[in-house]
């Protein structure tokens, strides 16, 4: 997985460049709680609370072959955008899993002892489940999120998962996010689309930003109508032994 590690650190070193995101140094990526580390990067290896995601992310795969001709656009949407960050909110992993409350129960066991907690987000979509990783006392920091997709199908699919996702919290309307999004692809078939809308809202503007190692990488900005303290103290519920 050395292309899928290479790529995320440069993208934690552009997003230092750019924004007062500020996990990167010295081709290390190191996402800390109180000195607790939560996320370790490098170009070898990446290390997190919940056991085997790089080996859960090649279970699934396609065969797509590597595509990083458009870092430079992410470099110059990062650019377009960097007085309107507000805080990095999470990074995620989405893969394809054969049961999803047998992989719940995987990372509820292999988190036992951990120093962080495991939270879990309500959805519509019975074919997923989405948990977060973290200390949500604090509800600005950092956290960790895993999609567990079941039985989705479709030719498209192989385009969406394996997914990883780095999500960021902006000042931008959705309108505002379109815009410097389609400036800085303007003229290749990457284009902004809004996964997460409620009650009409839109809260995410996503865009496509690489193929590595046959994961899809994606980046998530969070426009001004999205309350992240909301969602931490409320949306997410701690996942105990009596769940």
């Amino acid at each position: 997985m050395t292309t899928l590690y290479n790529t995320l650190v440069a993208i934690f070193r552009l997003l230092s460049e750019y924004t007062q995101i500020q996990y990167y140094s010295d081709d290390r990526v190191d996402i800390k709680l109180q000195n607790r580390s939560l996320l370790h990067l490098d170009t070898l290896q990446l290390i997190d609370p919940v056991p085997q995601t790089i080996e859960s992310l090649n279970a699934f795969k396609q065969k797509l072959p590597d595509y990083l001709n458009h870092m430079h656009r992410f470099e110059l949407l990062l650019s377009s955008i960097a007085d309107s960050v507000v805080r990095f909110n999470h990074i995620a992993f989405t893969y394809k899993v054969n049961s999803m409350t047998g992989e719940l129960a995987r990372i509820r066991a292999g988190m036992s002892g951990s120093e962080f907690n495991l939270y879990q987000e309500d959805t519509d979509d019975s074919q997923s489940i989405w948990l977060f990783v973290g200390d949500t006392s604090k509800w600005d920091d950092p956290l960790i999120e895993y999609v567990l997709a079941g039985k989705k199908a479709g030719a498209w699919m192989k385009y969406w998962i394996p997914q990883v996702h780095i999500d960021i919290d902006t000042k931008l309307s959705q309108q505002e996010l379109y815009s410097k999004i389609e400036s800085a692809y303007a003229g290749t078939i990457v284009k902004p689309f809004s996964p997460l809308t409620v009650a009409g809202i839109p809260y995410i503007v996503g865009v496509w930003v690489a193929i590595a190692d046959g994961v899809n990488i994606y980046l998530n900005l969070g426009t001004n109508e999205r309350n992240t303290k909301f969602h931490r103290q409320h949306l997410l519920k701690e996942v105990t032994d009596s769940i």
